[in-house]
Formats: structure tokens, C-alpha cells, sequence
């Protein structure tokens, strides 16, 4: 007898299948937005996030500190800026536990633009909100550029709020009672999201695409 099994989980699928179609199935061409990330002062164990798309807030939500965070979005940025035998950005995931929600990253190569005599790296963005049949965003970016601001934004925001982020009543740290380890939570949430490969990405600024298109080449 064949083995079967109960496709518990459909929408997720779902919502990777419109994403690509919406992305890949319309035209040769295709639109690079610029893409990029805010958050806000830890509040009540909460912290506001946020992804902007082309200046506008396309998606809102707020990590927590139940869950791990830091370490899980710099091994996927990391393994986003690799290459393949084949010269292309391997396709990575990584999913992101909220009070709200669980929200699922995706970056997938789909091109190359030559961008002021560089030739960028273009990637499908698709962020899914589980249990939802819909993208919550499919955009096209430049892969390194995405990096590049994301790591910026969570290491200048971890510095920006270090004063909140120690603060026990609005973020906890697990480590905080280690008689070994006096250093404060800014500190220890630096060094899980440090990444020299990315810092050396970050050190060069991307250059906004100004409505340039690119060809799958």
C-alpha cells in the first residue's frame, strides 16, 4: 500500500505558490523596490516592528522576548549573501515567532542588474504570515542592500534603546541573573546578532535603484 499522509498545513504552500506567480508569471521585467526596516523602543517584553516598501509601512509586527530572535536572523543573513556553484544567491528561509504570529522570511535569487558599473544580485522577497493564503509581501530588492539595512537597523536600534533593552520591566534576558556574565542585555544581544561577513557587506553602501528594471540575466 502506498503511504499517505494528512496535509495539515495548506495555506503556507499556498501563499509561496501566489507569491512566485505574482512575481515570476507577469512579465520578462521586473519592478526592484527598496525595502526597508524600523523598530521601536522594547515595551511590555514587545518590540515594534516594522518592513517598508518603497516608503510605505507594508507589514507590521512585534517580536518578543519569549522568543529566540537575534541569532536566527543573522545565521539567515549569512547564509543569504552565499553563492551557489552556479553564481547564484542560494534560496534561504527563516521563520520569525511573534505574539501576533509566526512570520516566515524568504529570499530567492531571480537576477542580475548592473547598477553603476556593479553587477547586483536581485532577489525575490516574500514574507507569509501563517495561516494565511496571502503574501504578506513578494517584492523584487537588492539582495545585498536588504541585508545590508536589516543588519543596520537591528544593530543601531540595539544601540539607540540600549537604556530600555537593560531595563528588566520591558525586556527580559534570561542571562540577566548569570553571576558570571555582568555584562548588561544591550551587550549580549549585540554580540548574538554580530556578524563580521555582514559588517563588511553593511560598510558599503547600496545605492537606491531609482526605477531601474532588471532582465532575469
Amino acid at each position: 500500500m502506498t503511504p499517505r499522509f494528512f496535509i495539515s498545513e495548506k495555506k503556507l504552500p499556498l501563499a509561496v505558490k501566489q507569491a512566485l506567480l505574482s512575481l515570476f508569471d507577469s512579465s520578462d521585467y521586473g519592478e526592484i523596490s527598496s525595502i526597508g526596516f524600523k523598530f521601536g523602543s522594547p515595551s511590555r517584553n514587545r518590540l515594534p516592528f516594522q518592513v517598508v516598501v518603497d516608503g510605505h509601512i507594508e507589514l507590521q509586527c512585534e517580536p518578543c522576548d519569549t522568543y529566540p530572535l537575534l541569532e536566527k536572523l543573522r545565521s539567515w543573513m549569512e547564509r543569504c549573501m552565499v553563492f551557489d556553484r552556479n553564481g547564484a544567491l542560494a534560496f534561504e528561509s527563516v521563520k520569525i515567532e511573534c505574539l501576533d504570529d509566526v512570520y516566515t522570511l524568504i529570499l530567492l535569487h531571480a537576477g542580475w542588474i548592473r547598477l553603476h558599473g556593479i553587477s547586483e544580485p536581485v532577489s525575490a522577497f516574500i514574507i507569509l504570515r501563517s495561516g494565511s493564503e496571502r503574501p504578506a509581501i513578494c517584492r523584487f530588492c537588492l539582495a545585498r542592500q536588504l541585508i545590508s539595512h536589516l543588519y543596520m537597523t537591528i544593530t543601531e536600534g540595539i544601540l539607540r534603546h540600549r537604556g530600555e533593552f537593560n531595563d528588566a520591566r520591558k525586556w527580559y534576558d534570561v542571562k540577566r541573573a548569570d553571576a558570571l556574565d555582568s555584562r548588561d542585555t544591550a551587550t549580549r544581544m549585540l554580540e548574538r546578532i554580530r556578524s563580521e561577513k555582514i559588517e563588511k557587506l553593511a560598510a558599503v553602501y547600496m545605492p537606491s535603484t531609482g526605477g531601474h528594471k532588471y532582465d532575469g540575466r
